[in-house]
């Protein structure tokens, strides 16, 4: 996948196509959300994961491409520290963003990566929306299951 094509895919507008969202409690697995784009034949997935036995705080979501199955964005909360394929070193709070040139991921610290987003990393609804907000996924109309 292209920037650009990665661009465009992004900036689809976007729903879920189920009738409610059901979020994974603590330690237990979410199931797969099927994402369709409102204006083309385009179908993507969201995957969340609060899974862990050693740290229950630890949150995954990641929005992929299925026509071509390539992971887009993956936001972490919690998670295992790394390094980027540049050298940049990563805190437990990043989002992986797809780029061309490494052909995967590259990853950037949440703290200061958008005001408007991920402020309330204790609440995995509030987590969940941002990343929907991020992705272009529309949420209206469809009931959110709240986690604590």
């Amino acid at each position: 996948m292209t920037d650009d094509e990665f661009k465009y895919l992004m900036g689809l507008p976007k729903h879920i196509n189920d009738e409610s969202i059901q979020l994974p409690e603590d330690r237990n697995l979410g199931k797969t959300l099927t994402v369709l784009s409102d204006k083309t034949k385009h179908v993507f997935s969201i995957d969340s994961d609060r899974r862990s036995t050693i740290e229950i705080s630890k949150k995954k979501i990641q929005e992929r491409y299925m026509n071509a199955p390539e992971q887009m964005v993956r936001l972490e909360i919690d998670c295992k520290p790394h390094v980027n394929p540049d050298g940049t070193k990563l805190s437990r709070n990043h989002i992986h963003i797809y780029t061309e040139e490494y052909g995967m991921s590259l990853a950037f610290e949440l703290e200061g990566f958008d005001s408007d987003l991920f402020n309330n990393m204790d609440n995995f609804s509030s987590v969940f929306k941002d990343f929907c907000k991020f992705c272009n996924i529309n949420l209206d109309g469809i009931p959110l299951q709240e986690v604590l």
